[in-house]
């Protein structure tokens, strides 16, 4: 299995989150999203299909499943409030390193739900740790947070 690494960059501080450091998160998987054209088009009356006149790439989400554990079920609730106010920045990076390829995505405010019915579980309360589904609108194409 590679060795994932993922870390969380929060700009404006500088501060650095790991999202799989092992102690207080892990990150169960990771989809790094797909891409999505947004297209101008023009269609017309006596014409088959369409013509497009121009694309953009459109912003892409990717999608963790990050467990957020502790020495207490209050103290992993700390550490996912730590998660939920890093990645409610208004610009931050994540960066993804996964056997040594790296990538680094511009990213929006992310969303953040728990996993099952979106409800506390009691067997994971008893293990000290909640697991959330994050989903982060990122840039297509930046690779750094503008200045």
């Amino acid at each position: 299995m590679a060795d994932l690494d993922v870390s969380v960059v929060v700009s404006r501080t500088g501060a650095d989150l790991e999202l799989n450091d092992g102690t207080k998160y892990t990150v169960v998987d990771l989809s790094p999203g797909g891409r999505t054209w947004r297209r101008s088009t023009v269609e017309g009356r006596y014409q088959h299909g369409r013509k497009s006149i121009g694309e953009v790439i459109d912003t892409a989400s990717m999608s963790f499943t990050v467990r957020v554990m502790g020495t207490s079920f209050a103290n992993a609730m700390v550490n996912a409030v730590a998660m939920r106010d890093a990645l409610a920045q208004h610009a931050y990076t994540v960066t993804t390193v996964i056997e040594g390829v790296t990538q680094v995505f511009v990213c929006e405010p992310a969303d953040m739900d728990i996993v099952g019915r979106d409800g506390w579980n009691k067997y994971e309360i008893a293990r000290k740790r909640h697991t959330y589904v994050l989903t982060i609108p990122y840039d297509p194409t930046l690779t750094e947070v503008p200045a």
